[in-house]
Order: structure tokens, then C-alpha cells, then sequence
């Protein structure tokens, strides 16, 4: 599977746990960063930082710890 297909899968799990199974958003935002940052390489730094602060924006309503993983992950890409 590529690294766009993954994180689009990922993605699509999200979506679909935000009205069926919140519980899983913690697992598939860890799910989520490692896909983003094992895809860095091939994205770039911004667009991988920008795949992250949309998803955090996403989720913060109903994930506020998971928005924060994704927060402090976009401040790590590139450094």
C-alpha cells in the first residue's frame, strides 16, 4: 500500500469512528502520525505538516488529546 493509500484509509477510519466509535480516535491518531511521518520523505515537510494540523482541527471537538498529539507532531516535522 502506498503511503498516500494509507493515510487515506486511516483517514477514512477516522471519519467513520467521529459518529460510531470515538474510542478509537486515540489509536488512529497514533496510527495516523506514524503513517504521516513515515510519508514525510515522500510529501515534504509542509504538506505533511498541513495532512497533521487539518487532522488535529478535525478531531479537536471531539479528541482534544488527540488534537494535541497532532499539534506537537506538526511542531516536530522538520526540526
Amino acid at each position: 500500500m502506498t503511503a498516500e493509500a494509507r493515510l487515506t484509509v486511516i483517514n477514512a477510519n477516522m471519519t467513520t469512528a467521529l459518529t460510531s466509535n470515538l474510542g478509537s480516535l486515540p489509536q488512529l491518531t497514533q496510527e495516523y502520525i506514524a503513517a504521516v511521518q513515515d510519508a514525510e520523505s515522500l510529501l515534504g515537510a509542509d504538506e505533511a505538516k498541513q495532512k497533521l494540523s487539518a487532522t488535529a482541527t478535525q478531531l479537536a471537538p471531539y479528541c482534544s488529546a488527540c488534537a494535541q498529539s497532532l499539534n506537537t507532531a506538526t511542531a516536530q516535522i522538520g526540526q
